[in-house]
């Protein structure tokens, strides 16, 4: 059986308020992968530099989140 986790980055793609990067993969270089996959131009490279730190949660499957808008 495949085990999949929720891997989060916060603190991301920072301009007023801090964004938050979030993927579900088996290994944490699999989400790192997943996440620049669905990212282009200057958001790459940011988000690049951002989620090479280690995530700062890693949860096991069921899992939940949730993230106030910012203004």
């Amino acid at each position: 059986m495949i085990e999949y986790k929720l891997y989060v980055w916060d603190d991301v793609l920072t301009d007023y308020t801090s964004g938050i990067a979030v993927a579900v993969a088996e290994t944490v270089e699999q989400a790192r992968a997943t996440i620049l996959a669905k990212a282009e131009g200057y958001e790459k490279k940011e988000l690049a530099k951002d989620i090479a730190e280690e995530p700062n949660e890693v949860l096991d499957l069921p899992a939940a989140a949730y993230c106030w808008g910012g203004g």
